[in-house]
């Protein structure tokens, strides 16, 4: 038979185990959230240098999770096409190009492409679809170390576009933005990042964990 104190103290086990329930699903959940791999992408610094040549640069930071250094990454700016007020030239490395040491992460002109492609359609602001070219940028892989990422955005390099054709550069208010889509197709590719963890092991990010800012 069982009396009031046996049933009490079931009842307080049952509490007990109901906490120490709650206490573990904080706990990984806490876990989880530190664990999270965000980082960022920002352009910046942009400047009109004479009539056909323009310069801007882009910075990396890793603001959370076990992201430790530079691997490889991969993202598509939007440049006005209002802006260009002209043509740049197609391809990699010809009318849009990495300028030598610039990066504060190592990267030199023989691992960074710049490649300048007209999009099919799509687009996030400034501007979408006809009004934007495509700009697609990458670096090839870094060794685990080099390339240090903390929540301070570093440098990763500054890019210089060269136009042709007669006038100058548009006045227009919105110069670049990122492409964020999670497609690749017209020249765009979707921005990743893939980085080592403090164990030397390869992980990549996917655009859902990154922030893209235009600053300039």
């Amino acid at each position: 038979m069982k009396t009031n104190a046996t049933i009490k103290m079931k009842s307080s086990f049952i509490n007990v185990r109901t906490l120490c329930l709650a206490v573990l699903i904080t706990l990984v959940t806490g876990f989880s959230s530190v664990k999270a791999q965000t980082f960022t992408y920002e352009v910046k610094g942009d400047s009109v240098a004479d009539c056909n040549t323009f310069y801007f640069s882009v910075y990396v930071s890793a603001s959370g999770g076990t992201i430790s250094s530079l691997d490889f990454s991969q993202f598509t700016l939007f440049i006005s096409k209002a802006f260009i007020n002209g043509t740049v030239a197609t391809g990699s490395n010809t009318g849009v190009t990495f300028v030598p040491g610039t990066s504060a992460l190592g990267i030199t002109t023989a691992n960074s492409t710049a490649a300048f492609f007209q999009p099919l359609s799509g687009g996030t602001p400034p501007g979408t679809g006809a009004d934007t070219s495509a700009i697609r940028i990458n670096n090839t892989a870094l060794s685990c170390g080099a390339a240090p990422l903390t929540s301070t955005p570093v440098r990763y390099g500054q890019f210089k576009v060269v136009r042709s054709g007669t006038g100058c550069w548009g006045c227009v208010p919105n110069k670049l933005g990122f492409f964020t889509g999670s497609l690749s197709a017209g020249g765009k590719t979707t921005p990743q990042l893939s980085y080592f963890d403090g164990s030397c092991v390869n992980h990549i990010a996917t655009a859902t964990s990154g922030t893209f800012i235009k600053s300039n």
